[in-house]
Formats: structure tokens, sequence, C-alpha cells
């Protein structure tokens, strides 16, 4: 079967990620080229091809609401040895379209 490894993100600017691969110099692990950093949303794993166009429209009617993220927390996935950056406390917003996304995918 014809699988491609799948997931949603928000893309940062580009000024935004370079500052973010910037603040890898600072950690252990493998780096992560800035144009790969990206905040997941929902991580599909593998899944068949044939699937794009249904996975694709569960962004029609998904709210993208403008929103302005602070990046304050740092961790550690141990397993792929690759750090993670993220906001200490979620916009409302943001949890809300994640959540609407979730429930687009489960239709």
């Amino acid at each position: 079967m014809d699988t491609l490894r799948l997931f949603f993100a928000l893309w940062p600017d580009p000024a935004v990620r370079e500052q973010l691969a910037k603040q890898q110099q600072h950690i252990s692990g493998r780096r992560v080229p800035a144009d790969n950093l990206h905040l997941t949303m929902a991580f599909l794993g593998d899944q068949p091809r044939s699937l794009l166009p249904s996975l694709e429209a569960a962004l029609d009617t998904l709210a993208l609401p403008a929103l302005q993220l602070t990046i304050d927390r740092l961790g550690y996935f141990s397993k792929p040895r690759i750090a993670w950056a993220g906001p200490s406390t979620p916009p409302a917003a943001l949890m809300s379209m994640q959540q609407g996304l979730w429930k687009n995918l489960a239709a």
C-alpha cells in the first residue's frame, strides 16, 4: 500500500523559525533545520495516499483565527533525540482550532 507519514501543523514565518533554530545551540540532541520547525496540531502517522483528498477536506470548514503564541517552554523527546519548544499556556483559540481539526478528522 502506498502510504505517507502525515501530520497537520502550523508553520511560523521564516523570521520566527530562524529565532527558534538559534535556540537549538543551547540544547543537546539532533538539530532540526529551520525550514522544518513547526507546531504539530495533529499527528496522523502512516496513512494511505488515497486519503489525502479527505484529509485536506478536513481543513475546509476549520476556523483559522489569528493568534499569537509565546514560546516559553522547552522539552525533549528522548527516543528521537529531538528537543521541542512550545507555549506553557496555549491560547484558547489554538486549543479550539485543534479540537475543531480533530472533530473534522473524526468525521
